[in-house]
This record gives C-alpha cells, structure tokens and sequence, in this order.
C-alpha cells in the first residue's frame, strides 16, 4: 500500500453541493483557468481571511507587482487540497 493510499487528506474529492448551485465547482473551474492564463509567480490559497488580503491596498503594492492570485474562498476550506 502506498503513502497516498492510507492517507485520506491525500485523495482529492468535490464538496458536497449544500446550496445546490454548484457555487464550489464553478469556483473551482475559475481558480484552474486563472491559474492556467495568468500564470502567477505567486498563489495564495485559504480560507476568507486569506480572499479578503485581495481588497485592502497592501495586496495591490506587495502581492500584485509579482503576479500574485488570490485563490481564498469563503467555502469550506476543508477542501483546500
């Protein structure tokens, strides 16, 4: 048995669908294209404080100049894999 196989944190799954509005998928599909046309130096992923850095001045003259995206989520970051 492999690493992978005994470590349940390991195996990727979707989040279940709660609102039924498919809000995570579509979000998620948004976060692979970015990440695939933007081509960052620098990915910050994690939970709403993390989404939130976007909308404050510190991320346009710190984060931005590197070709920073913002991958945080206020979904449940349980998934954050």
């Amino acid at each position: 048995m492999s690493q992978a196989d005994s470590n349940t944190a390991a195996i990727p799954h979707a989040v279940e669908d709660i609102q039924g509005d498919d809000r995570w998928i579509s979000q998620h599909n948004r976060f692979v294209l970015d990440g695939k046309d933007k081509m960052p130096n620098v990915l910050f992923v994690g939970d709403p404080m993390v989404q939130l850095m976007q909308q404050h001045e510190i991320w346009r003259e710190l984060f931005s100049p590197f070709h920073a995206l913002n991958f945080g989520t206020e979904e449940d970051t349980r998934h954050v894999l």
